[in-house]
């Protein structure tokens, strides 16, 4: 449970006006919605926060990593579990769509994946919600794609920090779906536990278990 972030009342609105009703707009922290995908494989992108009343961001999401460099990350996410360090790390190189697994580095992975989606105005958006926050706020994606929902966004590093561990959590919430549509059925196993720096720690063992127990 989060407690939603104070607005901002000194941010001054930029871009399009915000509707003055809607699900994005009533998601406490950044929320990010990746449409349907168009024929040159990109997605359209639409981003709000709660921080920057009346701004709208909009630009094009391409997956920046093949399917073949994505089902040996996947592998070695899920055989090699880490605990991720808070502490910076200096120039992380950019991933290569053919390097050896014993050659990756999360780091740099994570920063590609981050840059793909938070681009030009989103990307400005992201650090002046960063630099008003008072604390902790969340990132949701909504997407309905099963492309989109099967790359790991919670290891997105932006740069100076992983950014479910050092700036919020990140939801995935699908889009309002018809009232016949069928149930999500859960084929990853991929969890990453986290919590709020200041926190007791977090049993992972209890975590997985209490995650296996709900689905």
């Amino acid at each position: 449970p989060m407690t939603p972030p104070a607005q901002a009342a000194s941010a001054q609105p930029r871009g399009e006006p915000a509707k003055k009703s809607g699900r994005n707009n009533e998601r406490p922290g950044i929320t990010v919605e990746i449409g349907s995908q168009s024929a040159d494989g990109s997605f359209g992108v639409t981003a709000t926060s709660a921080f920057l009343p009346g701004r709208i961001e909009r630009t094009r999401f391409t997956v920046p990593f093949s399917e073949p460099y994505m089902a040996a990350v996947n592998r070695k996410l899920m055989d090699n579990a880490q605990f991720l360090h808070r502490s910076p790390v200096p120039s992380p190189r950019e991933p290569d769509d053919h390097e050896s697994e014993s050659n990756f580095v999360i780091e740099a992975f994570g920063q590609r994946l981050f840059e793909s989606l938070f681009k030009e105005g989103i990307k400005e958006m992201y650090a002046d919600s960063v630099a008003v926050a008072i604390e902790q706020f969340p990132i949701s994606l909504i997407s309905g794609d099963p492309l989109v929902s099967r790359l790991p966004w919670e290891f997105m590093y932006d740069g100076r920090w992983f950014v479910c561990t050092n700036r919020g959590p990140i939801f995935r919430v699908l889009p309002d779906a018809p009232p016949n549509a069928p149930k999500l059925q859960v084929t990853e196993r991929l969890l990453i536990v986290t919590g709020p720096p200041g926190d007791p720690p977090i049993d992972p063992e209890v975590e997985v278990w209490q995650i296996k127990e709900l689905l």
